[in-house]
């Protein structure tokens, strides 16, 4: 399975949904769904856009909300779901937006709104913390074996990446860490300094 060569049938798809070709986005769109192996998530990448041809292109809503749905089962990454949140959202508003009183899918089309808001959000502040952790373990590396010049040419990223975080978290306070390692022999006073208010984050 290539999942570029999936992914840019997808892309293709979609520009021809975009230019009327509707037939042969259709196609693509189930090539690629073949093509996407044993690919969960990538699998619902490529239903997400059946579905959505089913909906802006026929009007078809039960099958497009069907194809969102098995979509949803297949789904792995928290921006995926978000997708399909976002697509399903579209479906239950389709009624109003072409002219019937519906104010149950308006309702609907809120919350799942809502959802992917919050979806999308605990995605990133996991991504977040992901990149903290690879982040310190690079700040690691670089002070216990980087050479001198390394490690004076990794303390200006090192500074801007601990400037982002909370002033009193842990990852912070690991950071300061570093950065005292780096600096002992040019400044060992505020090295110590960094040490001490490093270690106060992390007990209090």
């Amino acid at each position: 399975m290539d999942k570029n060569a999936v992914e840019e049938k997808n892309r293709l798809g979609i520009q021809m949904v975009m230019t009327g070709e509707y037939d042969k986005a259709l196609a693509l769109f189930e090539e690629a769904l073949k093509d996407a192996g044993e690919d969960k998530d990538l699998q619902a990448q490529c239903l997400i856009n059946i579905g959505d041809w089913y909906r802006r292109v026929k009007g078809d809503m039960e099958t497009a909300k069907a194809v969102f749905e098995s979509a949803d089962h297949l789904a792995v990454c928290k921006i995926t779901k978000c997708r399909i949140l976002a697509m399903q959202a579209m479906a239950h508003i389709y009624p109003t937006q072409t002219g019937q009183d519906d104010p149950k899918g308006i309702r609907e089309n809120m919350r799942l709104l809502r959802e992917a808001q919050e979806t999308a959000a605990a995605a990133v502040k996991e991504a977040r913390l992901v990149e903290q952790l690879a982040f310190h373990r690079l700040a690691g590396t670089i002070c216990d074996w980087g050479t001198r010049e390394k490690q004076a040419e990794f303390l200006p990223e090192l500074l801007a990446f601990r400037a982002e975080l909370t002033f009193d978290s842990a990852a912070r306070a690991r950071l300061d860490a570093c950065e005292a390692v780096i600096i002992k022999d040019d400044d060992p006073r505020r090295a110590v300094e960094l040490l001490g208010q490093g270690a106060k984050r992390l007990w209090d």
